[in-house]
């Protein structure tokens, strides 16, 4: 991140050659003060870089031969990250998360799994859905997926977690 708070990409062209570097929010909301980052690579030369905008929306730069960007929260109106939110993303089989601090106290998950949805990991409730997002903050319970409780090391902290069937 620069100091105009614009995620930037630094890279170099093989060995000896001359480093550049990209601004890669563009035109976008920059990234907001004290933002975390995460990323992951989903195959080869496909990336993602997910980071909380100035509207504390979490927001995915996305590269598939240019980069692109999508309000992933926002889209799905999903809950507003905490100012300065821990961020964390994880990928598997085709099935993409990040989490974050939402304002309501609760870890939330946006899943990728064919289209975006939000899942409040404390409540289990799933919002949104479908490609581009839609619905609200949530019904209630997994819809359309298998409920799975995760073993937990702490009796407070019980995680349920929506896999898609």
């Amino acid at each position: 991140m620069d100091a105009n708070s614009h995620i930037r990409e630094l890279a170099g062209s093989g060995p000896g050659g001359a480093w550049s570097t990209t601004d890669l929010s563009g035109g976008n909301p920059p990234a907001s003060a004290g933002s975390g980052l995460t990323s992951y690579v989903l195959s080869g030369n496909s990336f993602r870089i997910y980071y909380q905008d100035t509207n504390n929306h979490i927001r995915e730069l996305a590269w598939a031969g240019g980069w692109s960007s999508t309000d992933i929260s926002g889209n799905l109106n999903s809950v507003v990250a905490t100012p300065g939110s821990a961020l964390s993303a994880a990928t598997d089989n085709g099935v993409n998360g990040v989490f974050y601090f939402g304002t309501d106290a609760h870890v939330h998950e946006l899943l990728w799994s064919g289209g975006w949805s939000t899942i409040d990991t404390a409540t289990g409730a799933v919002g949104g859905g479908g490609g581009g997002g839609g619905g609200g903050g949530g019904g209630g319970g997994c819809n359309n997926v298998n409920q799975q409780q995760l073993p937990s090391d702490q009796a407070r902290a019980q995680t349920v977690r929506c896999i898609p069937r």
